[in-house]
């Protein structure tokens, strides 16, 4: 992955810089800040998940899981996303896997979570996958918009599940 990449297909791509995690840990609690507040219910007081130490997990220059964040010109964190082996809704031999991906509210419809889909398929590219899988409830327009294709839904109680690929 390039030290300083920018989306150069994003309008927007000159509000933000995408990088991997591990360049920027400094990133580290805003990141894991920002998961938590996407995703109270898994990380919040009464979750299951621990927000720093997945974010510290994703701080590393190879292999998985690996973290990438967006970072606006103000040098703050907009966004973050992860490549992963595991996720929920995979099924043997399915992997690597998209996720956490989540862009700031204050920032989203900007073309940071775009960006950080393609910086993540193209870290999958040269680590040498063929494909990528993701899991999303609120995001399939994004990953259909970059040419995923759902493979599967899945329903959790109220929550409805899309696995979406995309071959690379």
């Amino acid at each position: 992955m390039r030290a300083f990449w920018q989306m150069p297909s994003c309008d927007n791509a000159s509000k933000f810089r995408i990088v991997p995690l591990h360049q920027r840990s400094d990133h580290i609690r805003q990141a894991a800040n920002l998961v938590t507040e996407i995703w109270p219910d898994h990380y919040g007081n009464d979750g299951r998940g621990d927000a720093l130490s997945d974010m510290e997990r994703r701080n590393r220059p190879r292999g998985l899981p690996f973290g990438a964040i967006a970072i606006s010109p103000e040098d703050e964190l907009v966004g973050t996303a992860a490549l992963s082996d595991h996720s929920f809704g995979a099924r043997p031999g399915e992997g690597p896997w998209l996720i956490g991906l989540c862009t700031r509210k204050d920032w989203r419809q900007q073309g940071v979570a775009a960006g950080l889909v393609a910086t993540l398929e193209e870290q999958a590219r040269t680590d040498g996958f063929r494909e990528i899988f993701t899991t999303t409830s609120d995001a399939v327009g994004i990953f259909r918009s970059a040419g995923w294709d759902e493979i599967r839904t899945l329903d959790e109680g109220e929550k409805h599940w899309h696995i979406l690929r995309q071959t690379l």
